[in-house]
């Protein structure tokens, strides 16, 4: 490769022994790298925020980390879009009532099998960290009771 240009279609270029694979721009595709890969700087999806809803399936497609400020009782789904090995984040936030309760879909396990019990000061905040195990469990922990202002 000696020159940039548009892609067309499906390309893979090759390094040596490594290939660089460009399969698509649609989200849910992905770039494959058969090597390690080292990014100098940083490297993150942006924060995808939800409008408060009774009910959510998060898509991950949609970004790694995801927040909802709570306005109201929710149930969070078992979400789309699951990569076996990924990690997830999803930040709820109480709103300036607070009060408000969350339940889980069945995918979500967390340890002893039992939910947090989630933090419900106005404008508080709590982190639910997800690793995909398979595209049925997410193994959760909670960090809790975080200050947003």
């Amino acid at each position: 490769y000696d020159a940039n240009g548009t892609l067309t279609a499906d390309r893979t270029v090759t390094m040596g022994s490594h290939n660089l694979s460009f399969v698509s721009t649609t989200a849910g595709q992905e770039v494959k790298f058969q090597q390690n890969v080292r990014i100098n700087g940083q490297s993150y999806t942006p924060l995808e925020t939800i409008s408060s809803t009774t009910s959510w399936t998060p898509n991950w497609d949609n970004g790694n980390v995801q927040t909802m400020e709570l306005t109201g009782t929710t149930t969070i789904n078992n979400p789309s879009n699951i990569e076996v090995g990924a990690t997830y984040i999803i930040i709820l936030k109480q709103d300036a009532e607070g009060t408000h309760t969350v339940s889980w879909g069945n995918a979500y396990n967390f340890p002893a099998n039992t939910p947090p019990t989630l933090t419900t000061g106005a404008n508080k905040a709590d982190v639910i960290t997800l690793v995909a195990y398979s595209s049925t469990v997410l193994m959760c922990t909670s960090v809790l009771d975080f200050q947003t202002s």
